[in-house]
């Protein structure tokens, strides 16, 4: 999820940082837990604060059920709860709670809800699994398929299970790991269990002031393989548990601040001035930073794929309190929202658009390598033949490809050849392949275009739409004989540039600009110019954005040989 529920606020993650805004009808109360599901223009579908389930203007519209099983009723709201799109489905969605209780005990359960028309409680209170003691901890995998399905993780006192979630519920409960094993009396007993993005690694911290364990499982194929236990030394609490973007490191939360380790290794090292993270849990940002929250509710920021970690606290506060209590273990914790780490956010708004991306048939010759940046590229003989989609699903209604020629250095679209087509995709199809001159051909009449017009430079664009109504895009940069195989939206060599402050109210400061930048755009998402400024030689300019609307810009550098993008933020 891009959008994190931190009541009162929300936060919107991007690649350039983060947007704090208010959270419609939030109040700043204490909490022991939140979620959200929003739209991808931020506002929310649904929330949940604690119990209470709110809809898009912060009205109640009613509260997740208890849990039963047998004689033992749960009724007290665990640490976590995870939103998950039910799968193959049109805006309908499970979200998964821990509950305590009964005779010291806890639980796992759902509710599902129906948000094609307003929000609608479905079905509440179905209980999953429960275990003795009284914490359990959970985690939810990516899909696993092109049906959108997922694993829920879920760990309590004796063991760790793994359930499948589809369309149906959720099925039986799969042990992959016997605590009972386990030295500790509380080694199951965690505040936060997590899935690394790649899938291939859990961990889980043992809490409670009663151990000081780190946990680490290796997976294969979301199955159990391994499992290793590393003391850290001199800590009494550990309470957060969160995997880098590369899944290559952990970090904890301990009582004495922060701390981090090499997957697998026993040597954990304390980061420099984090003393005030003590017991806060993490979230990993779509920007590939590690998010927390510190005891007076501000929250900072790890740069955890640096060689050194560090923690930035140059943030607003967004919390004016800090001491929510831990319902289970009497010590305070501070909490972001239980994400889906590297979750696609189209998932959330439908049926899974699984595996579209841009393909050619280009053979290139031996030992020529095509080029990865359409600034610099190597022109090399090789056969365009087209696009081909594959792996789309059986649920895609339609898919449309844009083709807009450039300029040198893919720096400015020309008023040349400009063309979008859309195929209509009638019933189920795997895989379906255009050449260029038939998009061409289809969209203006113009036969053999392409093939006439070698050597030119072309952004290829690539939509799928789904039966829910959603589209998943995916584009990249061909240069006719050349196709620079780098289909992303990221399509510019980015170079340094320096923006502050951002987010700016009246003016911001542009620095650092590259040698041979002769002008400077700022442009809304779609890429509407909305303000154009020219500049000779300059390696730093002031711009006044005061006149521009509230909300997220673009800004973009062109010159000779340098093109730029940075993201705005105007508040």
């Amino acid at each position: 999820m891009k959008y994190w529920t931190v009541p009162p606020k929300k936060i919107l993650i991007t690649a350039a940082g983060t947007v704090v805004s208010t959270l419609p009808g939030a109040s700043e109360v204490q909490y022991e837990v939140s979620n959200g599901v929003y739209e991808q223009n931020g506002t929310p579908i649904f929330y949940v604060v604690d119990l209470t389930i709110y809809n898009s203007t912060g009205t109640s519209i009613g509260a997740l059920n208890c849990l039963s099983s047998g004689i033992n009723t749960y009724c007290t709201e665990g640490e976590e709860i995870s939103i998950v799109p039910v799968p193959n489905t049109c805006r309908q969605y499970y979200v998964i709670y821990e509950m305590g209780g009964g005779i010291s005990g806890s639980a796992v359960g759902y509710a599902k809800l129906d948000c094609s028309s307003g929000v609608t409680i479905v079905q509440n209170g179905i209980l999953i699994d429960t275990w003795g003691g009284n914490a359990s901890s959970i985690a939810v995998s990516k899909t696993t398929n092109s049906t959108g399905n997922r694993y829920l993780f879920a760990m309590g006192y004796s063991s760790l299970k793994r359930y499948s979630i589809t369309n149906t519920g959720f099925s039986s409960g799969l042990t992959i790991v016997d605590i009972t094993n386990f030295a500790g009396n509380f080694d199951w007993q965690s505040s936060q269990l997590v899935l690394s993005p790649d899938q291939n690694k859990l961990c889980w911290a043992a809490g409670g002031g009663f151990t000081n364990k780190i946990f680490e499982i290796s997976l294969n194929a979301y199955a159990f393989s391994a499992a290793t236990s590393f003391t850290l030394t001199g800590d009494t609490y550990l309470h957060g548990v969160e995997f880098n973007s590369t899944s290559t490191r952990i970090f904890v939360s301990t009582n004495s601040g922060l701390k981090w380790a090499s997957w697998l290794s026993s040597t954990f090292t304390l980061i420099s001035s984090s003393s005030t993270y003590n017991n806060t849990q993490f979230g990993l940002g779509l920007n590939n930073y590690i998010y927390c929250l510190n005891n007076i509710g501000k929250y900072g920021r790890i740069d955890a794929n640096i060689t050194v970690p560090t923690v930035n606290s140059t943030f607003p506060t967004i919390i004016n309190y800090g001491n929510a209590s831990y319902p289970n273990l009497g010590s305070s914790c501070y909490r972001l929202p239980d994400q889906v780490d590297g979750d696609d956010y189209t998932y959330f708004f439908g049926i899974p658009i699984s595996g579209s991306w841009l393909q050619t048939t280009c053979t290139f010759p031996a030992g020529v390598q095509p080029s990865n940046s359409c600034t610099s590229p190597t022109i090399v003989s090789a056969n365009i033949g087209g696009i081909l989609a594959s792996g789309i699903g059986s649920s895609i209604t339609s898919w449309t490809v844009g083709i807009q020629e450039y300029s040198s250095y893919c720096a400015i679209p020309l008023n040349g050849l400009n063309v979008s087509y859309t195929y209509s995709a009638s019933g189920s199809f795997s895989s379906v392949f255009k050449s260029y001159n038939d998009i061409i051909f289809a969209a203006t009449g113009m036969s053999n275009w392409w093939t006439n017009n070698p050597n030119k430079k072309f952004h290829i664009s690539y939509y799928v739409t789904n039966s829910c109504g959603n589209t998943a895009t995916t584009s990249g940069w061909v240069i006719n004989s050349d196709f620079s195989c780098k289909g992303s939206l990221d399509m510019y060599q980015q170079k340094s540039l320096t923006i502050f402050p951002n987010p700016a109210s009246r003016e911001l400061t542009v620095a650092d600009i590259p040698q041979g930048v002769t002008q400077i755009y700022i442009t809304d998402v779609e890429g509407k110019i909305i303000k154009a400024v020219k500049i000779f030689d300059a390696a730093e300019i002031i711009l006044p954005v005061s006149e521009l609307s509230d909300g997220i810009y673009l800004l973009r550098t062109e010159g000779q040989q340098s093109v730029v993008n940075k993201f705005i933020v105007k508040n």
